[in-house]
C-alpha cells in the first residue's frame, strides 16, 4: 500500500480498478490451483486474463488448467496467446509443447520443446519432454541424443526418463 489519503474504489480511474481486480482474480486462481481445484482456478484466471489481456502469466495459467481438464485445443490457444505477449519465453514454449503432446500432435510438440531448448539450452525439463516426444514418435536415435544431454543436466530426471522409456546410454 502507498501511504496517503484514503479514496473510495469508485473514485479510482477505471484502469487502476481493472488492474487491481485482475490481480485479485489471479491470486484467487493461484489459491484454487494449489488446492487442486482446476475448475475454480480456471474461472479466476480467465477473469484475470480478460481484465488484463496483456498479462501473459494469466494466459499461461488458463492453459495449464485447460490441460488438466483435458481441453487441449483450448490450452493450445491460451498458450499461443501467452506467446504473443512473451515470444521468447522458454517456459511457455515448453508448456505449449505439453498441450500439443496431450493432444497427440507430436510434431508440433517436438517443435515447441525444441524451441524451448534453443532458448535455454540447459533447460532439463524441456530436454526430458523432447526425449519423451521423440521416443513416442518412434525416433529413438533423437530420443537417445536428448537423453544423453539430460543425463548431464539432471541425473534424477534422466533416471525417470530411463524408467519410463527403457532408453539407456
Amino acid at each position: 500500500l502507498i501511504p496517503g489519503r484514503l479514496r473510495a474504489i469508485a473514485s479510482l480511474p477505471a484502469k487502476e480498478r481493472m488492474g487491481d481486480a485482475a490481480e485479485v482474480s489471479y491470486r484467487s486462481g493461484l489459491n484454487s490451483l494449489w488446492l487442486g481445484n482446476y475448475d475454480n482456478a480456471l474461472g479466476y484466471f480467465e477473469t484475470a486474463a480478460n481484465r488484463n489481456p496483456r498479462r501473459a502469466d494469466a494466459w499461461v495459467q488458463v492453459g495449464y488448467c485447460k490441460v488438466k481438464q483435458g481441453k487441449n485445443a483450448e490450452a493450445i490457444s491460451a498458450y499461443q496467446h501467452a506467446l504473443e505477449l512473451k515470444p521468447e519465453s522458454e517456459e511457455i514454449h515448453n508448456k505449449l509443447g505439453d498441450a500439443y503432446y496431450y493432444a497427440g500432435r507430436m510434431s508440433e510438440a517436438i517443435a515447441s520443446y525444441s524451441r524451448a531448448v534453443s532458448l535455454r539450452p540447459a533447460f532439463a525439463d524441456a530436454h526430458y519432454n523432447l526425449a519423451i516426444a521423440y521416443f513416442e514418435s518412434g525416433n529413438e536415435p533423437l530420443a537417445l541424443s536428448e537423453a544423453k544431454l539430460l543425463r548431464q543436466l539432471d541425473g534424477k530426471l534422466y533416471e525417470r526418463l530411463v524408467s519410463e522409456t527403457r532408453l539407456e546410454q
